[in-house]
C-alpha cells in the first residue's frame, strides 16, 4: 500500500498533483487525455534559439545595407550638385616688386612713388556654364584684407587681377578666397587651401575690405588708391 501511494504522489508532483507526467516532456489531463506542453529538452529549444538569433542578424545586415545605400545616394547627390563648382578656382600667378604712384589721379610729376609688392591672381571658370557674383579676397594680415569683385564669368573664361601690398608683407602664402553662384543658383565658397563648400546665402563669408592694423581704410597707405571698377574686375585672358 505504501509503495502504491508513493507512486501516485510521484505522478502528480510535476503538475499541481492533478496530471501524470510522461517521458516525452508533457503531461496528460486525467479526464480528457489532452497533451499539454511542459519544459522542453535542450536539444529541442537550442535550434529555435539559433533561428531567432539568425533572424535578428538578418535584420541588422539589412539595415546596415540600407544605411550604406542611403549614404552612397547622398554622396552621389552632393557630387552632382557640386559638378560645376568644382571647375571654378583662383590661384596666385606671380609676385613682383613694382613702383606705383601714391595718387594716380593727379599729375604724375606731383605725386610720390612707392615700392609695392604686386600679387597677380588668375580666376578661371573652367565649366561649360557661366557663374555669377564672383568675389576674390586676399588676406594680408596687419596690412588689411583686399577684395576684388569680378562679377559674372562666362564659360571657360579666365580673368587676371592685381593687388598691391607693402614690401614688409612676406612673400609667403597669398592664396585667395573666392565666392560665387553657379548656374543653378547655389552659393559656393572656396577657401585659401582649395576647400570647396556650399554656403547659406543668408550667411555669406565676409569678403569686404578691412584696414588691418590701421584705424580705417582711408588711413591705410596700401588702400589710399582703391581699385576702379575696371581694375576690380580684372583683365580677361
Amino acid at each position: 500500500m505504501v509503495n502504491a501511494a508513493l507512486s501516485r504522489v510521484g505522478e502528480s508532483l510535476v503538475c499541481g498533483q492533478t496530471q501524470p507526467h510522461d517521458r516525452a516532456g508533457t503531461f496528460r489531463d486525467k479526464v480528457g487525455g489532452t497533451a499539454v506542453a511542459s519544459s522542453l529538452p535542450w536539444y529541442e529549444w537550442v535550434p529555435t534559439w539559433f533561428a531567432a538569433v539568425g533572424t535578428v542578424g538578418a535584420f541588422a545586415v539589412s539595415f546596415w545595407l540600407l544605411a550604406r545605400a542611403e549614404e552612397r545616394r547622398r554622396q552621389e547627390s552632393a557630387e552632382r550638385r557640386a559638378a560645376q563648382a568644382r571647375h571654378v578656382s583662383a590661384w596666385v600667378a606671380g609676385i613682383a616688386e613694382v613702383t606705383v604712384a601714391e595718387d594716380p589721379s593727379v599729375d604724375l610729376d606731383e605725386t610720390e612713388y612707392h615700392q609695392r609688392r604686386e600679387v597677380t591672381y588668375v580666376t578661371h571658370n573652367n565649366s561649360d556654364e557661366p557663374v555669377y557674383q564672383v568675389h576674390l579676397l586676399m588676406r594680408a594680415g596687419t596690412q588689411g584684407d583686399f577684395p576684388r569683385y569680378l562679377g559674372m564669368m562666362g564659360p571657360g573664361e579666365r580673368r587676371q587681377t592685381r593687388i598691391h601690398v607693402g614690401m614688409a608683407q612676406p612673400v609667403g602664402d597669398k592664396s585667395p578666397e573666392i565666392t560665387f553662384i553657379d548656374s543653378a543658383g547655389v552659393h559656393w565658397h572656396r577657401g585659401r587651401y582649395s576647400a570647396l563648400e556650399e554656403i547659406d546665402p543668408r550667411k555669406p563669408p565676409d569678403l569686404s575690405a578691412k584696414p588691418g592694423a590701421y584705424p580705417s581704410i582711408e588711413e591705410n597707405p596700401y588702400m589710399k588708391s582703391l581699385p576702379t571698377e575696371e581694375t576690380k574686375r580684372g583683365v580677361q585672358l
